[in-house]
């Protein structure tokens, strides 16, 4: 098996411990023609399969190394889409994941993919993620209508002067509207925010506590900014004027003029406590929090109050509380989860 291995260009692999790399080699990369043949997995997976509809990102916001990673974006063919989800069906996988950063980048393409799911009919469970621009109210009526349960956000900021340093390309007011369409159309939003950005305050991040707070976002997910080499912001640090708390580089211990990593650490649990309707998700992705659930029977408003439940939990546990109030929380909790279990 390893011998079969070394041979094939592009991979890594662990062989007694110990981590190996192969060839790297130019591949053909044709949108297309490249994705897997479903039916050799047939039978091996029913929890979720994942496709592509596109390659990189068109948008270059500061903190992602994206732009530079990946900076050629192509789409694929709605046909190749078509026909790789009917191979998906065959295989008898009812969950799917695109993968791509944005799944869509304007809202023609996503009417364009949610009529030919129509046309098919296909009934998958399935996830994306999106740009709020990309969202109206007609396209989120085919969401809705091809089993569209969850989208991802990339909300990062309440505060319209960090989503401008950001170089995000919206506004709070048009994010609060993407959201408010979903909710209309009862897809689920999952949030991602970054904290410490460049320029970040306290009155910035608590704008973006209230921002949450007054929205219909369902779950979130909080991350630490870092210094990605390769970002565009890892490019600017002498303009935004950040340095480290150490005596070199470290992408996760930046400082800037008006706030360091140290402060944003401390932070992190003041957003979490504060945000008073959102569930909390731990993973990257809401998919590995909801594909098991639903391959499980539950509904995904059975799935949203298993997350709540979960997120009390945390929020006791960060709490100042006694040792023996969190102790019977977690009891009272658990009954409460345990009676939602199916």
């Amino acid at each position: 098996m390893i011998e079969r291995l070394e041979g094939i260009p592009n991979i890594v692999y662990r062989n007694n411990g110990t981590v190996r790399y192969t060839e790297r080699r130019q591949v053909h990369d044709d949108l297309d023609s490249n994705y897997p043949d479903w039916a050799n997995v047939a039978g091996v997976t029913k929890d979720v399969a994942f496709i592509r509809a596109s390659q990189g990102c068109p948008y270059k916001c500061k903190f992602c190394t994206f732009p530079k990673a990946s900076p050629k974006f192509g789409q694929r063919s709605v046909e190749s889409i078509r026909d790789e989800l009917r191979q998906i069906r065959a295989a008898g996988i009812k969950n799917v994941t695109f993968t791509d950063d944005h799944f869509a980048t304007n809202p023609r393409r996503i009417t364009e993919i949610c009529k030919m799911m129509l046309e098919e009919k296909f009934d998958f469970n399935w996830f994306a993620g999106i740009r709020a621009a990309s969202i109206d109210e007609d396209n989120a009526k085919l969401l809705q209508e091809t089993g569209c349960k969850v989208l991802c956000v990339g909300l990062e900021s309440g505060d319209d002067r960090i989503l401008r340093l950001m170089n995000k390309g919206t506004s709070a007011a048009s994010n609060m509207r993407c959201l408010e369409i979903l909710d209309r159309h009862d897809i689920t939003a999952y949030g991602s925010f970054i904290l410490g950005f460049p320029g970040e305050t306290d009155e910035t991040f608590n704008n973006t506590i209230d921002w949450i707070n007054s929205s219909p976002l369902k779950l979130y997910k909080v991350f630490l900014f870092y210094l990605f080499p390769g970002s565009v912001i890892y490019d600017e640090q002498e303009e935004h004027h950040i340095g480290f708390l150490g005596a070199q580089y470290d992408y996760r211990l930046w400082t800037t003029p008006t706030m360091d990593a140290l402060k944003a650490s401390e932070l992190l649990r003041e957003f979490i406590m504060r945000v008073e309707k959102a569930a909390l998700i731990y993973s990257y992705s809401p998919m590995y929090a909801f594909f098991p659930l639903l391959s499980r029977g539950y509904t995904m408003s059975e799935s949203l109050d298993l997350l709540n439940l979960k997120t009390e939990l945390v929020k006791s546990e960060l709490s100042d509380s006694s040792y023996f109030s969190k102790r019977r929380f977690r009891r009272l909790k658990f009954r409460e989860i345990a009676g939602l279990l199916k």
